[in-house]
């Protein structure tokens, strides 16, 4: 009670007592209920005297059901009588009459239903009784959106706060309640209110929009029968208007809408007022404000969308005309660059500190002669029509400077009517003891002058020219030392102009490449886009590359250093959020986009630890590429140990920490030399994709496949696109025969099998392609380049959109088909018909077609290639800007919608050409070019095949023939030998990834028991038959020293590690799909494993397990399944439980205490955890039973573990 005395002197309270006891948890009981609330509110009322305006008893019960604030049976009635005895008993204990006036009745949420007399609301709670001689108010609570449970992109400015339908609909209610409870004479408030429920939502309730929409909200109220209202907040809150001292690391500071507050308070300073709706528009309001029956003030509220880019064009207005006598009237006007920040807000020309005072110059404004116009790009409370200019006008050709935090500067050069600061570090030199580490960011000193003039570095690679026309860029300088990125943007940018940011990851197969290769300078499409009136910010980076950006061994993985170069980007895009802003840049209007590898990157970055990180960025563009499917192959593990072979740090195993430790201790050209004689780039080796990204169980906790099918990805605006020729340029152009297709496809894919390579080829008869004019080309060349296109470029880009777009999100899907490029590629091939290959949108995107005017070289643009030039920079440019690409008023692709909006099959936007727009991929909708191509069903069918390819991750022993096989198997830990079985397949295939799954033995038995079926065990617990499926499972059963698992100095998870180390490196093993499973001490080493090994394991499966083995670790999740007899006399179901909310907790499921049977009943309980993190479920079992390893139910003849086990891990693919 003491913190009454905290607040100002004046304040008033209203004391809210609910019906449930906290004290004991009795729900809703009339006497220990009653008795509580009647002490809180006897201290209440001595404690804050007549500062107390009113308690409130009950709150908002009529949309609980069966929680803790009502029972589920409960009526209307119930309620009203419940509220009319602690109403009474309070009243008594204070004043000893039962009619004391000074309850606020109701506040029930939301109250829609106001035509039924049993309906909860306040006027049907009138009407049942409510003591209305006891009621000082009545309230009813209401927001214009919620933000409590949405798994999509949830709730939005445009379809909550600045709707005003929506919101003049949900008032409406209010409107209607308030005029029914007048009749009474109890004054009827809006008791809690807010912009979102739930406490409000980032980036809507702590924004301008919010105080825009606060003061419309109030303005609106105040002319209807509501005597007040009551705005819910919270230091904690999205929705908090004033955090006055530091709070989960948020420094004190005012938010937007306390501004709103502050505004409506001096509309209605001194005395009661009366308000007139003069203007009730969709986006825009005006209100009259009355005094003592004198007009007072008018107030203008503008509630249109809007950012300042300031850009010089045209634009709409509402004139107000002012009564005569007005012409001294003064202007002050709310407002700030933006409806979506959240600073540089100003009422009058002031602001307010974190202290809460207003600080600054007053200003106020006069009218435009009889009228003031409204200028529709602003929110105000009544302003003159300024326009405000795009870009300040400086010195001629002066350096652009940059202020930036700290007082450090970057200095930049101006360049072809653009400013651009170039060689910006980013992060730390990555050589020595840095190398293939996580980089760490660099920071400038304080008071620095950072001298951003020239390009800096290249990551280590080949130096030397590139040849036409896939990059023209000469490498002259690499070093390891080579974070930095380039940003670009328009001339006189002003620091408060937050433009949108596009930010590129270039290609070159993680191999090769740069930030400033000519071809993808940003130079043309920034000016197109201030000529298109929509400015962007262009930022470039470099990341480390090859085998300094993607080594992989075990050793690595176990220090978090794999993924090197995908780490690299993720800093570079988190530089961006967090500086950009000093440049001009919006850092909440991030799209990141990238070509080929860097294309890829983008893929990777979406779906970067699984989203459960926050994401630095809002939307994403894939060009020519999405996804790898070679990324769970070999070919970077291969490509290491060459490398380590190649320097010498072969004297320990490649995966090793010592290997680690050799090579970094090696120079850098020691290391690019190795890697350059190393490298093959033949379709046998990927086409030089070598070095790829890797499963480390961090970045890429799981295969990409897994992910997207798990939705474990960020929620984001996406662009995927392809050219039409993507590959001709790197199909063999010796192909001629259909045994050199399958051949060439075969080598590509090598998991694919036969029948499967034979289905592909009738897909794509060869009478479907022609040789090209010179026949240098033949058709089966163009038949494999085709396929070959469609399954790196088309199908798992396609497959990736649609999961995206599933998720809530807009897709949209391009095929690019114009090139200036062909003539290049004619001259030094002696071939035509190559098409639009690789990297031909990039003379358009870019607007840089005059780069490839080289000497040497044919360059013959013609006006539709000028023309396209426009189109596609203003469309990627437009993209960052709306998150979409057909914007009325601007010269970019019409008609280019969202992919996935028609239905399951997607629509694709066909970019220049002869046929440029949307079609379909077949039908009526279709455009010849694209229904030629049969992508429906060659896609369905890629997509097919490839699953088994996209999600498995091979190991060591898949291709090997071997004669580990089914049999006993033994090896050395700790010294002491130790024996397991292994289950083979019959029918295995050595180039087929199978799952893995052990089967531990309870106390006294071996595994040689679970493996026979002996005892009361099935045959590997039944698992077996079940497994036979397309992916298959090996099984191995381990012995426990002394019979038991009892871990002893985490000696059995290593021996679980050599077992896993011995059959991998000689079986085909999906290392994506490892699982657990055992009864009793079985259970425990299996929870011991899913403490330890969390990264390792996909799933385990604990049955009547116990706190045996230990749990080192135990704070990473893991799908866990466990199954517990409610009557077990030897492992209590209660430790059962215990261990079984460790993973409930890891996983972020929803915490509850789940039914069980009853003793003696014969039956089973199974509860799915709901919220758990997506890939990550908790399946509890409870039976009627005690410790059994195959509980069988009442009428049941076989037991449901080994089919419930399977179900849950087969899950997993």
């Amino acid at each position: 009670m003491q913190s009454f005395k905290q607040f100002p002197e004046g304040s008033k309270y209203i004391y809210g007592l609910n019906f449930f006891n906290p004290v004991n948890e009795t729900l809703f009981d009339v006497g220990d209920g009653l008795a509580q609330a009647v002490l809180e509110a006897h201290a209440a009322y001595h404690a804050i005297g007549k500062s107390l305006h009113s308690f409130e008893i009950g709150n908002e019960v009529n949309a609980w059901p069966g929680g803790r604030r009502r029972p589920e049976s409960w009526t209307l009635q119930d309620y009203v009588n419940q509220w009319n005895d602690y109403a009474k008993a309070i009243s008594k204990n204070l004043t000893g009459s039962d009619s004391l006036q000074l309850f606020q009745g109701c506040a029930f949420v939301a109250p829609r239903n106001v035509a039924s007399s049993t309906a909860w609301n306040v006027a049907n709670a009138q009407a049942e009784g409510m003591r209305s001689d006891m009621a000082k108010t009545v309230a009813d609570h209401e927001y214009m959106g919620a933000n409590c449970h949405y798994s999509g992109k949830g709730p939005t400015i445009e379809t909550t706060i600045f709707d005003r339908t929506n919101v003049l609909s949900r008032i409406w209610y209010h409107d209607y309640l308030g005029n029914k409870t007048a009749k009474s004479g109890i004054p009827y408030v809006i008791g809690e209110t807010n912009s979102i429920g739930c406490q409000g939502a980032a980036n809507i309730s702590d924004v301008m929009a919010a105080a825009v929409w606060a003061v419309d909200y109030v303005l609106y109220l105040s002319s209807l029968r509501v005597d007040r209202v009551f705005f819910h907040t919270g230091t904690r809150y999205a929705y908090r208007s004033w955090l006055p001292v530091s709070f989960n690391d948020t420094a004190p500071r005012v938010f937007p809408i306390y501004y709103a507050a502050l505004f409506n308070a001096r509309v209605f300073a001194g005395g009661h007022k009366q308000t007139e709706v003069l203007v009730n528009g969709t986006d825009f309001s005006a209100y009259a404000v009355y005094g003592s029956s004198k007009l007072e003030s008018i107030v203008a509220v503008n509630m249109v969308m809007w950012n300042s880019t300031f850009e010089q064009q045209k634009r709409p207005y509402t004139a107000l005309e002012l009564p005569s006598g007005w012409e001294s009237a003064r202007v002050s006007r709310l407002t700030s660059p933006g409806v979506e920040i959240a600073s540089d807000i100003t009422l009058a020309g002031q602001s307010v500190n974190e202290a809460g005072v207003i600080v600054g110059d007053k200003k106020v404004e006069e009218p435009i002669g009889s009228q003031t116009e409204v200028a529709m790009k602003l929110h105000l409370f009544f302003h003159v029509g300024v326009a405000l200019l795009p870009f300040q006008v400086g010195a001629a050709n002066s350096a652009p400077r940059v202020n930036a935090k700290h007082g450090v500067t970057y200095q930049g050069v101006e360049r072809n009517g653009i400013e651009v600061f170039l060689g910006i570090p980013y992060g730390q030199d990555t050589g020595g003891s840095n190398r293939f580490k996580p980089p760490k960011p660099r920071v400038p000193a304080p008071g620095s002058d950072v001298k951003a003039t020239s390009y800096g570095p290249s990551c280590p690679q080949a130096l030397g020219p590139w040849v036409p026309p896939i990059a023209l860029g000469n490498i002259t300088e690499v070093s390891e030392d080579c974070l930095n990125l380039n940003v670009a943007r328009p001339r006189n940018t002003d620091a408060k102009a937050r433009l949108p940011v596009l930010l590129y990851i270039h290609g070159g197969s993680f191999w090769a490449g740069n930030n400033h290769d000519p071809t993808i300078l940003p130079d043309g499409m920034i000016l197109e886009s201030v000529k298109n009136a929509l400015p962007v910010i262009h930022v470039a980076m470099n990341y480390r590359l090859g085998f300094f950006g993607f080594a992989q061994s075990e050793a690595l993985q176990s220090e978090g250093s794999e993924n090197a170069g995908l780490r690299d980007q993720r800093l570079a895009i988190e530089w961006v959020r967090d500086n950009i802003e000093q440049f001009g840049g919006d850092p909440k209007k991030i799209t990141i986009f990238g070509q080929s590898s860097g294309g890829l990157a983008v893929g990777m970055q979406i779906m970067a630890y699984g989203a459960s990180k926050p994401v630095p960025f809002q939307q994403a563009i894939c060009q020519s590429q999405a996804l790898e499917p070679g990324i769970t192959g070999n070919f970077t593990i291969d490509a290491m140990q060459a490398l380590v072979d190649y320097v010498g740090c072969n004297t320990t195993k490649v995966h090793s920490k010592e290997t680690v430790a050799c090579l970094r201790k090696l120079d850098t050209q020691t290391l690019l030399d190795a890697s350059l004689a190393t490298y093959q780039s033949d379709i046998a080796h990927n086409i030089g994709d070598i070095w790829l990204p890797v499963i480390d169980n961090d970045f890429l906790p799981a295969a990409p496949s897994t992910l997207i099918r798990e939705g474990r990805f960020a929620n984001v605006t996406t662009m995927i696109g392809w050219c039409q020729d993507d590959v001709t340029f790197f199909t063999d152009s010796a192909i001629k025969t259909a045994d050199d297709t399958r051949k060439f496809i075969s080598s590509y894919v090598p998991d694919m099998t036969s029948a499967n390579v034979d289905s592909l080829l009738a897909l794509y008869p060869v009478s479907d392609f022609e040789a090209d004019a010179t026949a240098t080309l033949s058709s089966e060349f163009f038949r494999a380049a085709r396929i070959f296109r469609d399954i790196l470029m088309t199908c798992q880009p396609i497959w990736y959109g649609q999961h995206i777009a599933k998720a809530g999100n807009d897709v949209y899907l391009y095929e690019w088909n114009q090139t200036i490029l062909e003539p290049i590629i004619e001259q030094l091939t002696g071939a035509s018909g190559w098409g639009p290959i690789h990297t031909s949108e990039f003379a358009y995107i870019f607007g840089n077609l005059s780069h490839y005017d080289i000497n040497g070289y044919p360059f013959h643009p013609n006006p539709a290639d000028y023309q396209l030039a426009v189109r596609g920079s203003r469309s990627w440019s437009t993209f960052a800007s709306k998150g979409r690409l057909d914007l009325d008023g601007h010269n970019t692709f019409k008609g280019f919608k969202p992919a996935f909006v028609h239905g399951q099959d997607p629509y694709i936007f066909v970019a220049g050409g002869p046929s440029e727009g949307l079609s379909a991929v077949d039908g009526r909708d279709a455009k010849a070019a694209v229904r030629a191509q049969k992508l429906k069903e060659r896609w369905l069918l890629l997509f097919a095949i490839l699953q088994t390819v996209l999600a498995a991750k091979p190991s060591p022993g898949c291709g090997k023939t071997t004669t580990f096989g089914s049999g006993n198997h033994t090896t050395i830990v700790n010294q002491k030998q130790r024996w397991y079985l292994v289950k083979v397949p019959d029918n295995y295939d050595k180039s087929h990834p199978y799952r893995l799954v052990f089967t531990f033995h309870g106390l006294s038995d071996s595994g040689a028991t679970v493996a026979n079926g002996q005892k009361n065990y099935l045959p590997y617990y039944g698992l077996p038959p079940l497994a036979n499926d397309d992916i298959g499972a090996i099984f191995v059963s381990p012995t426990g020293l002394n019979a038991g698992w009892a871990n002893t100095n985490g000696e059995d998870i290593a021996f679980v590690d050599e077992m896993v180390k011995a059959v991998e490196e000689n079986l085909c093993i999906d290392q994506n799909l490892r699982f657990s499973t055992g009864f009793s001490y079985g259970g425990a080493i299996s929870y011991a494993i899913a403490c330890a090994r969390a990264k390792q394991f996909r799933a385990v499966a604990v049955l009547s397990g116990g706190l045996l083995s230990g749990c080192s670790g135990g704070k990473d999740p893991v799908p866990y399944y466990a199954q517990h007899g409610v009557g077990d006399p030897l492992l209590s179901v209660s430790v059962g439980r215990q261990m079984r909310d460790t993973f409930v907790k890891n996983n972020n499921c929803t915490a509850q205490s789940p039914p069980e049977p009853r003793t003696g009943d014969g039956t089973m309980v199974k509860t799915k955890y709901q919220g758990c993190a997506a890939g990550y479920p908790v399946t509890w079992i409870t039976f009627d039973g005690s410790h059994i390893q195959t509980p069988v139910l009442k009428g049941a003849t076989q037991t449901f573990a080994a089919t419930e086990t399977w179900e849950f891990f087969s899950q997993f693919k």
